[in-house]
């Protein structure tokens, strides 16, 4: 039987040259040690937050705070547990199919604990940061060099959007990483959710591809082995994946067979379409926790995705704009104390103060070049937002 090519690769055009560009290019240089009796016994999924860096050169890179979230979603479709198997799983393997009990969210606290939506945007002056290295550092990972600093990864899994010419997406493995500020996901903005730029993209229109990648970050290898050498004497570890001489494109049909048993071209780690990647394996799930607890343990001790803001905070947040001036109006019936911040879309600063609301406060904003700005007011209770539009 005639199986399919063994990299998923894209054409991307840059100025006349085109240019192959891997959909992953995650690989582990030596195998995971693992100590023996290390899993999680889970009676509820394991929490884990989720800061994500969107890194933009071109506006459609800047993706919208929606697609975002609809991947979060979808991570939590394959990861935690209660969520509905798919039905399109191959009958010879719907037995193995696992979820490794883990759920995400958005952090909704920083390493400060000032409230956060868990979005942090950043402008590139250069395109391509996720490609380019200063002084051995890749720059996507650094505010000096044009990106955005990690925070604490002991913490937080950090996830950079941004455009590679190299890869769609990318992920460090457990101990592999040289420098822990660049422990983390690279992922491109088309290949996030399912709304939005990624609806472009088919057929990774579904998110799918993170997962591939967080399966990584937790240290699984791609079901057929190695990059290097892909053959049935080369392995992922797992017991309850079989043997498989390459990867798989595309979107195949019924059994297919490689080293004299059924491959299982369906697993998150394999590399079809998005709408055919559809399972974890139960020897996958338990070496995600195994990692999780071994090598990870910090993200199990954070209660950062517990939300400590007011679904309608007691503020309104205005903006007059031929007076040019914000006006924040406290709506209850005690005095507010938090920061006020102004920030554009790009992620600068430009008004930060600690304010006393105890009825109203008016803040001149004539300085401000036409653009797009975030209002902020917040505290440890608390979190108001408001968007408004300079003229």
């Amino acid at each position: 039987m005639k199986l399919v090519f063994v990299l998923m690769f894209h054409i991307v055009l840059a100025g006349s040259q085109a240019q192959i560009r891997v959909r992953c290019s995650s690989d582990v240089s030596r195998p995971i040690q693992l100590q023996d009796g290390d899993q999680l016994s889970l009676r509820t999924d394991v929490v884990i937050p989720i800061v994500f860096h969107v890194v933009w050169h071109e506006d459609e890179e800047n993706i919208t705070d929606q697609q975002i979230r609809s991947q979060v979603e979808i991570l939590n479709g394959a990861f935690a547990s209660g969520t509905q198997a798919s039905t399109a799983i191959l009958d010879i393997f719907k037995d193995y199919a696992a979820k490794p009990g883990l759920r995400f969210c958005l952090a909704d606290r920083d390493p400060e604990g000032v409230p956060t939506d868990g979005i942090l945007r950043r402008y590139a002056e250069e395109a391509f940061l996720a490609d380019k290295k200063v002084r051995g550092r890749t720059s996507i990972f650094y505010d000096e060099f044009g990106g955005s600093n990690a925070w604490d990864p002991s913490r937080y899994i950090n996830v950079w959007i941004a455009v590679s010419n190299r890869f769609a997406g990318y992920a460090t493995f457990p101990g592999e990483v040289d420098f822990p500020e660049e422990e983390g996901i690279i992922i491109d903005p088309s290949y996030i959710g399912n709304i939005g730029s990624a609806q472009q993209n088919r057929p990774f229109h579904q998110g799918k591809t993170l997962v591939h990648e967080m399966g990584h970050y937790f240290g699984l290898r791609h079901i057929w082995g190695s990059f290097n050498n892909p053959n049935c004497a080369d392995d992922d570890g797992i017991e309850d994946t079989p043997p498989q001489a390459q990867a798989y494109s595309g979107c195949p049909f019924g059994t297919m067979i490689s080293c004299n048993s059924p491959d299982m071209y369906q697993n998150h780690m394999d590399f079809t379409d998005d709408n055919c990647s559809l399972f974890f394996t139960i020897g996958q799930a338990d070496k995600i926790q195994s990692v999780l607890k071994q090598y990870r343990p910090g993200l199990l001790e954070q209660d950062i995705c517990t939300p400590k803001t007011n679904a309608d905070p007691p503020i309104s947040i205005s903006y007059g704009i031929g007076a040019k001036l914000v006006h924040l109006t406290n709506l209850g019936d005690q005095i507010l104390q938090g920061q006020l911040r102004i920030i554009d879309l790009k992620g600068s600063i430009h008004y930060e103060q600690r304010k006393t609301l105890i009825d109203q406060i008016y803040i001149p904003v004539e300085y401000l070049a036409t653009g797009v700005y975030i209002i902020q007011f917040y505290n440890e209770q608390l979190l108001a937002l408001k968007k408004i539009i300079i003229y």
